[in-house]
């Protein structure tokens, strides 16, 4: 225990979009916090929160942050990205399997909350808990190699997030609303493809659920809003939002595949990184999960189903 009695814990990835609401979450309700970021201008705390400044593959950062910590949130990762460059391998495995490794070596905390993905399971479903992983991608296989060592930890959880959105997100999810937005969407095939999401402020009550109930010691949980989407309803949700007519076009895949392919080899000789391809196959995805464990177990209760979640991210403040 720390200062006034008050417990310590640390957040890392603290400036990424749900580590941010979850530090919120915890300075509001009281508890002592210490976030971890790389840059300190892309995100401001409440004036409460002790903020550490580095890079955690750098172990004297790593020291400094789990410094007299009880319990550690960590959401700091290297993140998906559409068809990553054979050299990244290095960086995966360095930031999320090292950085994991650091952290539960160097600390003495009670309590290690590892924010995974449900990715490690790969395409298909719908899987639970007690499905094999098979990853795909330096993403989800270091994911899957980094929750091996949280479950080595007596006070280890592991959360399988499924897609995570809102007001912070980044990547496929701000693209896909800009295009709505725009009336430049079209479907790439059916659009009957499964996804399974979730809204951040519900993946941080699942956090911090699990952080106070050591039943989840030990345990890996789907963390959903307990529904499986197909990409048409996220599409209506997200036009109902914006106030939009929800797109109709449905492009053949073959002919859709050929032209992005042709378009990839515009960027490419035009010297540009972005690719089309990859984005495609990110939207087209299916893959479906159950998130009712941590319900039966812990009582866990999503807040936000699609309409609504999606109605709180697009709201003017």
């Amino acid at each position: 225990m720390t200062e006034a009695g008050k417990p310590k814990v640390l957040v890392t990835g603290a400036s990424g979009a749900v580590g941010r609401v979850l530090v919120e979450e915890l300075a509001r309700s009281g508890v002592s916090v210490r976030a971890e970021v790389r840059d300190p201008a892309s995100v401001s705390f409440p004036e409460q929160v002790e903020v550490i400044v580095g890079d955690l593959r750098d172990e004297e950062v790593v020291r400094r942050a789990v410094e007299g910590v009880t319990t550690i949130y960590h959401f700091a990762a290297k993140l998906h990205i559409n068809d990553p460059a054979d050299d990244l391998r290095r960086e995966y495995e360095e930031v999320n399997v090292g950085s994991t490794r650091s952290l539960i070596e160097l600390s003495e905390c009670e309590r290690f909350i590892f924010a995974s993905t449900i990715n490690v399971y790969g395409a298909g479903g719908p899987f639970d808990e007690l499905s094999p992983a098979d990853p795909s991608g330096p993403y989800a296989e270091t994911k899957a190699e980094a929750e091996r060592l949280v479950l080595d930890h007596p006070g280890g959880t592991v959360l399988r997030f499924a897609a995570v959105y809102g007001k912070g997100m980044k990547g496929n999810f701000p693209k896909l609303v800009s295009a709505i937005r725009k009336g430049m969407f079209a479907y790439v095939g059916a659009g009957k493809n499964r996804r399974t999401l979730v809204y951040e402020r519900d993946a941080v009550r699942a956090a911090i659920l699990c952080a106070n109930d050591e039943r989840s010691n030990g345990k890996i949980y789907n963390v959903t809003d307990g529904e499986v989407h197909t990409l048409e309803e996220i599409v209506v949700a997200i036009s109902k939002a914006l106030g939009k007519k929800p797109p109709s076009i449905h492009l053949p895949e073959s002919l859709a595949r050929a032209a992005f392919a042709g378009g990839d080899v515009f960027l490419k000789i035009a010297g540009k990184e972005m690719r089309l391809t990859p984005l495609i196959e990110k939207i087209n995805e299916d893959i479906a999960v159950d998130g009712s464990l941590i319900r039966e177990e812990l009582g866990f209760e999503p807040e936000f189903g699609l309409e609504e979640g999606w109605e709180e991210v697009l709201s003017v403040d």
